[in-house]
C-alpha cells in the first residue's frame, strides 16, 4: 500500500502472485484505514482519500511517478517482479537426512496450510535451524527448487568433528542432491524449472522471502563466510554435483550412448563425465557457462548431442 497525503490517494499494488483472498484483505485493510486512521494523520481535511487498484505488469505512469527513483530505475524493479508466474501451489518443504542411517525424503507438513487457500508462507526459519546440522532441506515453490545446506557446528573442546561425521555429510549432499534432480525431473518434466544449492547462513533474499520472518545469525554467516562461502550464492545443482561425481570418472561420448549405461553414471547428469574438452566439443561450450543456461536449454543442447 502506497499513500500519497499531498494527493488524497492511496495505491494498492497487487502482486502477480497475490491469490483472490488476499486481495480482498488488501481491500478491506485500505477502506478501515480510510475510514478510521487518515482523518487523525490530517485534521485540516476531513476528506476521503481515493483508493486505486494497481496490477502488477500494469503499473501507470501516475503510480511509477510517487517513487523517488526515476523511471528507468523503477521499471527496472517492477520488471524484476515480474519473473515469475503465479504460484498455483503451496510451497513444499522435505527433510533430507542419513541420521537413521538410510537416506529419507520427507515431506514436512504445515500447521498454517488449508485445502481451501493458498499459504505463500506456510513455514517457518526455525525448522530449518532446529535440527541437527549440517542438515540438507528441499524448498519448492513451483518456480525455482532449493537445496537447503545447513552449517557445520562450531568446533570447540567439547564438540570435536570426527572423520566419520564429515564422510556421512559428503554421501548425504551427494544423494541430496541427486535426489533434488530426480525429484525436479519427475515433477516438472514438461516444464523444467531450476534447482539451486544455498547455504545456511548467507542464504539468497529470493529464498529468505518464501518465509515470513528471517532473522540472520550473524555467527553462522561468519563461519560461513570464513569457509569461502559468498553471501547470497547460489549454485546450480547440476554444475555443483558434476563436480562431485565427476572427479575421478571420465568417459567417452560413445561410451555414454551405450544402452544401458556403465554402471554408477547417473543419467539425470550424464553429460557430467565427459571430459571437459570433449564437453566443449560435443556441446559446443565450456560446462561453466552451459550450466548458466536455463534448464529447458540445456536439455536441448544434450539431445541434439545424443546425451537426453
Amino acid at each position: 500500500m502506497l499513500v500519497n497525503f499531498k494527493q488524497r490517494k492511496v495505491y494498492l499494488w497487487i502482486g502477480r502472485n497475490t491469490n483472490s483472498d488476499q486481495v480482498k484483505i488488501g481491500n478491506e485493510v485500505c477502506q478501515n484505514i480510510n475510514q478510521h486512521c487518515f482523518s487523525m494523520l490530517s485534521p485540516l481535511n476531513s476528506s476521503k482519500f481515493s483508493i486505486q487498484t494497481v496490477k502488477q505488469s500494469y503499473e501507470n505512469l501516475e503510480f511509477l511517478e510517487q517513487f523517488n527513483e526515476s523511471l528507468s530505475q523503477t521499471r527496472s524493479v517492477i520488471r524484476h517482479l515480474t519473473i515469475y508466474d503465479a504460484f498455483d501451489q503451496e510451497c513444499a518443504l522435505f527433510y533430507l537426512s542419513s541420521l537413521s542411517g538410510e537416506f529419507t525424503f520427507k515431506r514436512l507438513t504445515s500447521t498454517y496450510s488449508s485445502n481451501e487457500v493458498i499459504n505463500n508462507f506456510p513455514f517457518e526459519q526455525k525448522q530449518l535451524y532446529s535440527v541437527s546440522q549440517p542438515a540438507f532441506f528441499l524448498v519448492d515453490n513451483g518456480q525455482i527448487i532449493y537445496v537447503w545446506q545447513g552449517h557445520f557446528p562450531i568446533e570447540n573442546e567439547d564438540h570435536k568433528l570426527t572423520g566419520s561425521i564429515k564422510v556421512r555429510y559428503s554421501q548425504e549432499k551427494k544423494c541430496a542432491l541427486e535426489t533434488a534432480l530426480s525429484y525436479a525431473h519427475k515433477k516438472y518434466q514438461k516444464k523444467p524449472i531450476e534447482v539451486y544449492l544455498v547455504h545456511g547462513g548467507v542464504e539468497p533474499n529470493d529464498f529468505i522471502q518464501l518465509f515470513p520472518e528471517w532473522t540472520i545469525d550473524e555467527e553462522i554467516k561468519e563461519l560461513q563466510l570464513q569457509d569461502g562461502k559468498k553471501e547470497g550464492e547460489m549454485n546450480a545443482v547440476r554444475e555443483v554435483l558434476a563436480r562431485i561425481c565427476n572427479l575421478n570418472n571420465v568417459y567417452k561420448l560413445e561410451d555414454l550412448k551405450k544402452k544401458p549405461l556403465p554402471d554408477g553414471i547417473n543419467a539425470l547428469i550424464i553429460e557430467t563425465y565427459l571430459s571437459d574438452e570433449e564437453f566443449e566439443q560435443v556441446i559446443g561450450m565450456s560446462k561453466k557457462n552451459f550450466y548458466l543456461l536455463p534448464q529447458w536449454k540445456q536439455n536441448k543442447l544434450k539431445q541434439s548431442a545424443g546425451l537426453f
